[in-house]
């Protein structure tokens, strides 16, 4: 339905659409994983190198980000759909409607965001490492040290 849009529909959809994707990328970008179990495997791995497997699945919002502000808060959300408003748009309206539609439209994404987070599961990120203690027969078992993950697409967030 947004696709027919023109004129001045078109340009606040643009907004809308610009402003919520800079700030989503912005919360993304940032999304860390602070040292979660989630390769208990690792901790005693019998060989010199722990071959991929997947993580323990966790839900999304034990992933802190830095910048969660930008998609958590409201203000944050209407002000970037705001600075992505063609200025013309801004200068012909004298009582400033755009930023009550913007307002309106960024608490409901930031409400459906904070919904959202905690309904996803981190599933299927394959770690992998090697275990440089391993040293049979004195020491047959070690801690995977420098591991990595292969990032697929879909594991989390692409």
């Amino acid at each position: 339905m947004t696709a027919s849009m023109t004129g001045n529909e078109q340009k606040h959809r643009d907004a809308v659409a610009k402003g919520v994707s800079k700030q989503w990328k912005s919360w993304q970008g940032k999304v860390m994983v602070p040292g979660l179990p989630w390769y208990p495997a690792f901790i005693a791995f019998p060989g010199p190198m722990a071959p991929p497997m997947p993580n323990i699945p966790m839900p999304l919002i034990v992933c802190p980000s830095a910048m969660m502000a930008d998609m958590a808060v409201p203000s944050n959300l209407a002000k970037a759909m705001d600075d992505a408003l063609d200025s013309s748009m801004k200068d012909k309206d004298k009582d400033k409607q755009y930023e009550a539609l913007h307002d309106a439209i960024a608490t409901v994404v930031s409400l459906g965001f904070l919904l959202w987070l905690p309904t996803q599961l981190c599933n299927i990120v394959m770690g992998k490492g090697p275990i440089p203690s391993f040293a049979p027969p004195f020491v047959p078992v070690g801690p995977v040290v420098m591991g990595d993950n292969i990032g697929t697409p879909g594991h989390a967030i692409a």
